[in-house]
């Protein structure tokens, strides 16, 4: 765990943690904070959220795909059945009334600036999806991790969301471990 605090960032307004996804410690911070983000011991729901159409924005149905494939649990939008503006409102009402006392771990890409691009974000809180493409999506979820982008259109995006999804998959796989 050398270093491990040095790769974080912590924007204090937001109480945000910052992971460099090109860091050799990003998994291990990763997992660090993710495990001691969840508000309960009850088993989280994933809640991955985009569409496949875009490089970035199929940020989280890749993460989804991938926890499935680890046999995650309670796994809601995957490149196959992605969760997207026209369908988040019945997952919102299904994990309500099935999972009402689990934590929802939302999942989402997130735009930032060509220096913020590669960049895994983890905070306690719900995530608002749909804000940097202009939709009024109510916030959902307890966990909000994002993985930021530059540009949601972007091909060049494809590779981050590969790196950041495999950092993200097997931090989460670990506390399934632990």
């Amino acid at each position: 765990m050398q270093n491990l605090f040095h790769i974080f960032k912590l924007n204090t307004h937001h109480h945000y943690r910052h992971i460099d996804s090109l860091s050799a410690d990003a998994e291990q911070a990763f997992y660090y904070y993710f495990h001691h983000l969840l508000p309960s011991r009850k088993a989280p729901v994933f809640l991955c959220i985009g569409t496949p159409l875009l490089s970035a924005d199929r940020f989280g149905p890749y993460i989804g795909s991938q926890l499935k494939k680890q046999d995650i649990p309670n796994v809601f939008g995957t490149l196959e059945h992605p969760v997207h503006a026209e369908n988040i409102e019945f997952y919102r009402n299904y994990i309500q009334k099935y999972y009402p006392d689990n934590p929802v771990v939302a999942i989402d890409a997130s735009v930032g600036t060509p220096k913020q691009m590669g960049c895994i974000t983890l905070r306690k809180g719900a995530l608002r999806p749909g804000r940097a493409v202009g939709k009024n999506i109510c916030p959902i979820g307890h966990v909000e991790i994002t993985g930021i982008f530059d540009n949601l259109h972007d091909t060049s995006a494809e590779i981050f969301c590969l790196f950041m999804g495999h950092i993200i998959t097997q931090g989460i796989a670990q506390n399934f471990k632990a």
